[in-house]
């Protein structure tokens, strides 16, 4: 699997560390909630019964569960990210290689491909605010940049042809 990314800036310090850590923890629960549960099993109820961590604890990390699941989702397309990063020769070699890379991910981790399925379909829609919703949008433009680069450079080199 990918190095894991982690939206939470770097300081360097062991507390940092710790809180990192504890926010991968929680988003890592979740993840494995909402794949055996579905999306209703997205409480805070649920998660810190998972965790055996109190709410308070839960509430130090996250100003919501759905703080939390975009949290998860960030670092599940963070993950993808990496994995679909282009490197070939080609344009087309390049977009064939993100492509595979992205499907082993997919066949590694099984669970991550249901959170986003359930992300997108029941969280992004239903669940966030306008403001949440348009930082999700932006971030995840930003993903599909790399492999639409790698498309056109295959089509300005002649790799991959209409």
């Amino acid at each position: 699997m990918a190095e894991e990314h982690d939206p939470t800036p770097a300081v360097g310090d062991g507390f940092e560390e710790f809180r990192r850590g504890q926010r991968r923890a929680i988003a890592a629960a979740l993840i494995a909630v909402v794949t055996e549960g579905g999306i209703a099993a997205a409480n805070v109820s649920e998660l810190v019964r998972e965790l055996k961590m109190s709410r308070k604890t839960f509430y130090k990390y996250f100003s919501s569960i759905e703080e939390a699941l975009v949290y998860a989702q960030e670092l599940v397309l963070a993950d993808f990210e990496t994995a679909s990063a282009a490197n070939g020769e080609t344009g087309a070699d390049r977009f064939v290689a993100g492509l595979r890379r992205l499907v082993t991910l997919a066949l590694d981790d099984p669970a991550r491909m249901r959170f986003l399925g359930f992300f997108d379909y029941a969280v992004r829609d239903y669940r966030m605010g306008a403001a949440a919703r348009a930082e999700y949008d932006d971030f995840t433009a930003e993903l599909v940049s790399p492999p639409l680069a790698s498309f056109r450079a295959g089509q300005r080199d002649g790799s991959i042809r209409a």
